[in-house]
């Protein structure tokens, strides 16, 4: 069951051989061990030749922040050759530099979480741990400093509460979602699985299921008049 998330099935270096069935997948993780020698995986059969290691994908399993998300989000690329951009003044294909700012802070903020990849042909669902902040994440370092768009009072005020978390469990071609809510009287978080519903806040486990984050801006203010039961 997707909701229990199956983390694979342990194998003794004293198995000496494993029966696959035609369509059937597989994915090894090999872990060093006690003494520190890396248990080394060999698959055999007439379908060897199909099997390809992954360890050429360049999205590496390491834990991250949202900060290291949103500082990546905002580095420059350069556009060479083989993706120009369009230069509307010369209507020329040329090679530039291309940065993503933030001008104005919004009042919503949604960040969606690249779970989902194609590599050499294939999909694959990234697992990777981005820890994200329930409070206090700040906009601030990412926010252009020619920011003429924001003449507001508290247009320094670009700290963030999260009040949603969409999290998402299995791979590519099938799994189930899941939900965290804060509510907006009680403050108090609800998490939604199905017809289940707990009191709870979001769990360590969820920093590597976490698919869409909500946060609403400080500074705004939304009344509401939601019934607390």
């Amino acid at each position: 069951m997707y909701p229990i998330r199956c983390t694979g099935c342990r194998i003794s270096p004293d198995v000496d051989e494993i029966s696959l069935l035609p369509g059937d997948s597989l994915a090894v993780q090999s872990c060093p061990t006690e003494d520190g020698v890396l248990f080394q995986s060999l698959v055999t059969g007439e379908d060897a030749s199909s099997v390809e290691s992954n360890n050429s994908c360049p999205y590496k399993k390491e834990s991250l922040s949202l900060d290291d998300c949103l500082s990546a989000f905002s580095e420059s690329e350069t556009l060479d050759e083989g993706n120009p951009w369009f230069c509307p003044k010369c209507q020329k294909r040329q090679c530039a530099s291309k940065t993503l700012n933030i001008y104005q802070a919004p009042p919503f903020l949604i960040v969606y979480l690249k779970r989902f990849v194609f590599h050499n042909n294939s999909s694959s669902k990234l697992d990777n741990k981005v820890e994200f902040p329930l409070n206090g994440l700040s906009l601030q370092p990412y926010i252009d400093s020619s920011d003429m768009y924001n003449n507001n009072s508290d247009n320094n005020d670009y700290s963030y509460d999260l009040y949603g978390v969409v999290c998402h469990f299995g791979g590519v071609s099938s799994g189930h979602y899941t939900a965290y809510t804060k509510h907006v009287n009680t403050g108090e978080w609800h998490y939604y699985n199905d017809e289940t519903v707990l009191t709870r806040t979001p769990q360590e486990e969820d920093f590597s299921n976490g698919y869409v984050l909500f946060y609403q801006r400080r500074s705004i203010t939304c009344p509401m008049n939601v019934p607390e039961k």
